[in-house]
Formats: structure tokens, C-alpha cells, sequence
């Protein structure tokens, strides 16, 4: 055992945000922690880390502390250092928080591999589905304020959490119809109660009022009264079920004079983008129709971003643009919110859309009820880049450009911004290394490397088992002598797998 921890609550702020019953981690064991943004997995680990009489640790504790507000030009370079000093230390458990953030489709590949092989034991906050997918076999999660278990790997989970929720759906409905049944029938009784004491027209008066001196009737009252109240103690002996919290589906309605007939929208050939009179690739033939879906993905520092920038330059003017174009650009600046204003507010602003619907989306970007009537001025960085993402999907535009919009977004809304986007009337191109965002929510893929953008050569079935079989049978060779190189074995190995 490499860590234990019993009876603890994890406190911020002064308030309790879970409570442990009873956690152990086994050595080698590969963990992931999912939960809600601000719900105390950092605290949970620095509470780890600062030790306490009812934390009981026998493996020496390597640290990889967030970094998600870090933008790393370099591909990730810098985290990829810092872990790859981890994975080579005599660490023997390993604390990863968000290990992937801003990591390029390389490192992110480089990293899922490295954690595949290590021995070490792994406890991984994360919101990248991906890289749980890949590599954890366990996960912690919360469950109305108490940690729990499933043994299990990432799919696994969403599946099993799915059918809780539902059979926790189906049980507080079931006790909300009970207790609507009861609680008539302590009304009934009650009424029952009242009657008895008043005299009856079928009963003479002589015989009411030997039979209320006897005390019959208040006899009879006192009863049913009794039997209602014994109801009402059984009402408060049941045991309580959560109302399961569960985000409305967003659903943009078609206002304004927004035109999405299918038009072309951009249209660029034989253009070179540049950063700083630098040439970073040329694009070839580049379209967008109204309604696409397209995802862009390359290295960091290949110009993503400064595509997009591009594209919202209303000064550019060597390529076709629909002339009454309406774009909504997302870049995570923040100097267009005004802190003065609410979150609702600043929502609202450029939107068309009704109430509902946009508080609809605060909710799934995170904002609780009553969260949205507080200031800008109050809001971390992350609230604040979240709110931005609200203000640009709720406008009224043919055309989004998002640059990693899903940053500071935990798993729940992540799959609300997926359902989002895949529903979206209008086009967008998305700049993301959320594998998973990227392949559930675009029809169509460009990438850029090498100088240039285009559309990546799909593989057909009977190369890719080709492409296989000459791997596996390269892994073999290598595996079999005795002098080959360790890198390039794991070179293979990852090949292989992003291949099946």
C-alpha cells in the first residue's frame, strides 16, 4: 500500500468541499480523479502532500502541480520536461494535475504512452478524456460529498455513471410520488379529524350530546389525528434522495436576420499566412460553406491562432468573404468584458437568443443559478475566459472561430459544449487538443505541418492493416535483440496504437 487516507474532509475557505470514509492506493495502480472545476481535487492533493495524522504515505511523492493557465508556445515542451524528471526519479508515487494541459497532439500522444509504461503509481487529475481512456484502470469521483471508487477503466465509467444517475433519477422520482401520495392522505385524515368534532344532520342533537360528553367523537378525532401524524413521522424516516442535478440541452433558436442558406462563407487559395513578416505555411484551396464543422490541429507554435486572427481581420482583403458576413471570434482575451457588468449581463449583451437559452448555456459552461448575477470584476481568470465563450456562442453569427475553447471547461461541460457545437446551425472552424471534442464535433479536419495547411490523406483499411502488419513485425524483430534501442521499441509501440 502506498497511501492511505481514513476519516478526512477536505476543507476550503472554511467550508467542506468532500469527505473521505476510507481510500487506499495500491502500488502500480493508475488512478484518475474526475470531477467539476472547484470541487477540491488540488486541494485534495496538497493536502497529500503537506501530510496529516489521518494520511498515512509509504512512497516517496512526486509532484506535477496545474499548469493549464500556462500558454506554452513550445509544444509543451516545459511540462514535458518537468514530467519526463518525474517519470526518470526514484518517485514512487506520482501526483499528476492536468498533466496534458497545452500539451500539442504529439506530446499529448508522447505523454499517454510514458504513463502506458511506467511503473510508478499514478494518481492523474484530468479533463482530457483521452488520455484517461488510454491509460488509467481506476477512478475517483465525487458523489454528494463523498469520495468513491470504480474499479474500472475511463469508458467503463461513463457508462456505469450514466445508468447511476438514471437509477438515482428513477428513485427520487418514485420517493417524490410517495410522498405526494402520503402526505394527501395526511391531509385526508386531518380532514377527517375536523369533520368528526362537528354534529352531524343525520345525528339528533340528544344523542351528539351524550356521545360528545362520553368523548366518542373527540375519541375518533384524536385517532385519525394520530394516524396522520404517525404518517408524517414516516415521511421524515425516509431516507432523502438528491434531486439528480442534470443540465437542460441547449438548443440555439434561429433569430435575427441571420442568413444560413447554404452559401459559400470563406473562400482563400494560394495564400501565405505570416507572423511578424515571418512565413509560418501557405494555404491551398481552404473553404467554408455554411453549416461546416472543421477542426484545426497542428504543433503549437504552427500558427493555429494566427490563422484564426487572420480570418477576423476585417482589414484582410486577398481572399472571397461573404460580404455580410457575421463572425463571433473566441481567443481567450479578456479585455473586452466589461466588470461592471454580471455574468448574465455580459451574456446577454450581443445575444438574440431568449432567456432561457442563455442561462441555459451558463449552466452548462459551469455558472450555477444563482452564480450568474455576480460581477466580472469578482471572477477567477478561468470564470472570466468562460463567461467570453458564452458571449460568442450566443451571438448571432454564420461563422465561429474558436480557439481552444474547452480550457478552463471540466468534463460535464465539455460534453455540453460538444453537444452544443454539434448542433450548431452555423459553421466554425475549432482550434483544440481535445482529441475527443475535435473528433466528435467536426466533419472535416485540416492540418497544418511541414508549412502547410491541408486536409490530412486518409488511410484505407487494407493500407492501415498493411501499415500494421509491417509494424508489429519491426516490433518483433527489435523485441528478439538483445542491443536494440529502448526508444525505438516505444516508437513502434505508439505507432501501432494510434494506427489501431
Amino acid at each position: 500500500m502506498e497511501l492511505s487516507i481514513k476519516n478526512f474532509n477536505i476543507v476550503a475557505g472554511g467550508k467542506q468541499l468532500f469527505h473521505i470514509k476510507q481510500l487506499q492506493v495500491e502500488s502500480k495502480e493508475k488512478i484518475g480523479f474526475v470531477a467539476s472545476n472547484g470541487s477540491g481535487k488540488t486541494t485534495l492533493f496538497k493536502a497529500i502532500l503537506a501530510g496529516n495524522e489521518a494520511i498515512i504515505c509509504r512512497a516517496s511523492l512526486g509532484h506535477l502541480p496545474q499548469q493549464s493557465d500556462k500558454m506554452d508556445a513550445s509544444g509543451g515542451e516545459t511540462i514535458k520536461q518537468e514530467m519526463l524528471e518525474l517519470l526518470h526519479s526514484e518517485k514512487g508515487l506520482l501526483l499528476l494535475d492536468e498533466p496534458s494541459a497545452n500539451l500539442d497532439s504529439e506530446n499529448q500522444a508522447w505523454l499517454s504512452e510514458a504513463l502506458q509504461q511506467t511503473d510508478q503509481t499514478l494518481v492523474i487529475i484530468s479533463h482530457d478524456r483521452h488520455l484517461l481512456a488510454q491509460v488509467v484502470e481506476k477512478i475517483w469521483y465525487l458523489d454528494q460529498g463523498e469520495l468513491c471508487e470504480f474499479v474500472g477503466n475511463y469508458g467503463a465509467f461513463e457508462n456505469f455513471f450514466q445508468k447511476e444517475q438514471e437509477k438515482r433519477t428513477r428513485q427520487y422520482q418514485q420517493q417524490q410520488q410517495q410522498k405526494e401520495q402520503l402526505e394527501k392522505e395526511i391531509q385526508i385524515r386531518r380532514q377527517k379529524a375536523a369533520r368528526m368534532t362537528k354534529k352531524k344532520k343525520s345525528v339528533s342533537a340528544s344523542d351528539w350530546k351524550v356521545n360528545s360528553r362520553l368523548g366518542s367523537y373527540d375519541t375518533q378525532a384524536k385517532q385519525m389525528a394520530k394516524s396522520a401524524k404517525t404518517i408524517e413521522k414516516r415521511i421524515e424516516r425516509m431516507d432523502k434522495i438528491s434531486k439528480p442535478t442534470k443540465v437542460p440541452a441547449i438548443h440555439l433558436k434561429t433569430v435575427g436576420k441571420l442568413d444560413l442558406r447554404p452559401i459559400t462563407l470563406i473562400n482563400i487559395s494560394e495564400r501565405t499566412v505570416q507572423r511578424q513578416n515571418r512565413t509560418l505555411f501557405e494555404v491551398e484551396n481552404f473553404k467554408v460553406t455554411t453549416g461546416d464543422h472543421i477542426g484545426l490541429v497542428g504543433a503549437n507554435g504552427c500558427g493555429k491562432s494566427t490563422f484564426l486572427e487572420y480570418l477576423n481581420d476585417p482589414r484582410k482583403t486577398d481572399y472571397y468573404q461573404y460580404e455580410h458576413l457575421s463572425l463571433g471570434f473566441f481567443d481567450q482575451r479578456l479585455d473586452h468584458l466589461r466588470v461592471d457588468e454580471t455574468i448574465l449581463e455580459a451574456a446577454k449583451a450581443q445575444s438574440l437568443q431568449n432567456d432561457q437559452v442563455i442561462r441555459d448555456l451558463l449552466g452548462g459552461l459551469g455558472f450555477r443559478k444563482g452564480e450568474v448575477h455576480k460581477k466580472i470584476e469578482g471572477l477567477s481568470g478561468g470564470e472570466k475566459v468562460r463567461v467570453t465563450l458564452a458571449k460568442v456562442l450566443l451571438g448571432d453569427h454564420q461563422l465561429l472561430l474558436l480557439d481552444e475553447p474547452s480550457n478552463f471547461l471540466d468534463i460535464t461541460a465539455l460534453v455540453d459544449l460538444e453537444n452544443f457545437l454539434k448542433d450548431y446551425p452555423g459553421a466554425f472552424i475549432l482550434v483544440s487538443h481535445d482529441q475527443v471534442l475535435v473528433e466528435h464535433c467536426t466533419d472535416q479536419v485540416w492540418k497544418i505541418a511541414a508549412g502547410k495547411m491541408s486536409r490530412p490523406i486518409t488511410v484505407s483499411e487494407d493500407e492501415k492493416q498493411a501499415q500494421l502488419q509491417l509494424l508489429r513485425f519491426k516490433k518483433d524483430r527489435l523485441i528478439q535483440d538483445p542491443n536494440a534501442d529502448l526508444a525505438a521499441i516505444q516508437e513502434l509501440v505508439s505507432q501501432i496504437k494510434q494506427l489501431e
